[in-house]
């Protein structure tokens, strides 16, 4: 009985060593997904802070480079939203104040007066450039628009990484809850851009991260329990990423066999797990232009005839704004390699020319209601905090284009 109790424990002993050595070489073993180094291309703003540290300081108007450095370390990240996809964190510190539905507070509203002012007010929604990451609270776009509109009230509903059919999710979700916007501001493009141009979905049915997709299958909550602990093991992830790179590689799925989710066979309902894996090797590959920017102007198209019908029914004007994009501006410091970063497939190739175009359509009212400040960075001497977000001098400068055109439609 010892014999054969020793000779099981032995077996499983080294099941479980073997086991543990395939995960730990599968953990080293290079992701063919990583096939680009982001830090390699752009330098991050603390990074600069080291190496340049009186660019920084001219970049944040004459600030000390400890209080630079903490504007970045204490930007706050977002959580879960109960139906939306994510929120910022609730946060107070001495730079970022976020507080009710996710508002960001400056010295016009606060805790204090937000629930006196926010109807018949003026709301502000965007990404995190709206938001504001990298300047402090009265350093953003809603705060000079504050100071320079003393007629009007000004709320900031930027959300870090939020795109406009998100926005218009928030917006939707804060006239549900019986709050009542005299005018509303989109101030858009970037997250656009990227979310549309990578996904392989219907720009209506593109989350904003890519796992949310999944979210039956990965959630902890759901039947996918038990599955996603075998799926978050290094084995089991570097055996998805290498098949999924085989098929690609081979041409085994087209773009619109990846978007089909409503037939039972499609491989989004038959294996979501190497659907997922499929998107992110995609990511890195090429994209066709012209199928871009179909999927964009139909996407601001359809968001424009929804808003039209919202405002009508809410009593509220719309505005929305194309904003400058640092990822496409020559002169960001924060871009380290130009060549190699233009001959990247996620951050320029399969955007930018995109955008070009889109910028045409935009500008000859093909997209209706859309005001194009995209060359706003042109005007500032130091125009971003890092490769996409804005300084305080750009803010400003974008307040008063804002402000002018707001004034123009009156």
């Amino acid at each position: 009985m010892k014999k054969h109790y020793f000779n099981f424990a032995l077996i499983v002993t080294n099941t479980l060593l073997l086991f543990l050595v395939l995960n730990i070489i599968a953990y080293f073993i290079p992701s063919p997904l990583k096939i680009y180094h982001e830090e390699e291309l752009i330098s991050s703003p603390l990074e600069l802070i080291k190496k340049n540290p009186t660019l920084l300081q001219k970049i944040h108007e004459g600030k000390e480079i400890d209080e630079i450095s903490n504007l970045y370390k204490l930007a706050p990240n977002v959580k879960s939203h109960p139906t939306m996809e994510f929120m910022t964190i609730p946060t107070s510190n001495k730079f970022y104040h976020v507080g009710k539905e996710s508002c960001r507070y400056n010295e016009f509203v606060n805790d204090n007066n937000f629930n006196q002012l926010i109807n018949k007010s003026i709301w502000f929604f965007g990404g995190s450039t709206a938001f504001g990451n990298g300047v402090s609270d009265n350093e953003t776009i809603t705060y000079f628009l504050n100071q320079n509109d003393s007629t009007n009230t000004y709320f900031n509903f930027g959300t870090p990484s939020f795109h406009q059919k998100m926005e218009i999710e928030k917006l939707i979700l804060l006239l549900q809850k019986g709050y009542r916007p005299s005018r509303v501001i989109f101030f858009d493009g970037l997250n656009d851009l990227y979310k549309i141009s990578e996904s392989n979905f219907n720009p209506f049915e593109t989350a904003n991260r890519s796992i949310n997709s999944y979210a039956h299958d990965f959630n902890l909550g759901t039947i996918g329990k038990n599955k996603s602990l075998v799926y978050g093991l290094p084995v089991v992830k570097r055996f998805y990423e290498f098949y999924a790179n085989h098929l690609l590689t081979n041409d085994t799925f087209s773009s619109e066999n990846l978007g089909n989710i409503y037939n039972q066979n499609s491989i989004y309902n038959t294996q979501p797990i190497l659907h997922y894996y499929i998107n992110e090797v995609k990511l890195h590959q090429y994209k066709n232009t012209n199928e871009t920017l179909i999927k964009l102007y139909h996407y601001y198209n359809e968001n424009i005839q929804l808003l039209e019908a919202l405002s009508k029914q809410y009593h509220f004007e719309y505005h929305i704004f194309f904003q400058p994009i640092g990822s496409f501006y020559n002169e960001n410091p924060f871009i380290k390699d130009t060549i190699e970063y233009k001959n990247n497939f996620r951050f320029y190739k399969n955007v930018e020319p995109a955008y070009q175009k889109l910028m045409k359509f935009v500008n000859s009212k093909k997209i209706p209601k859309v005001v194009d400040l995209s060359k706003a960075h042109y005007s500032c001497s130091y125009p971003y905090v890092d490769l996409t977000h804005y300084s305080k001098q750009m803010n400003k400068k974008l307040a008063e284009l804002i402000l002018l055109n707001i004034t123009k439609r009156k």
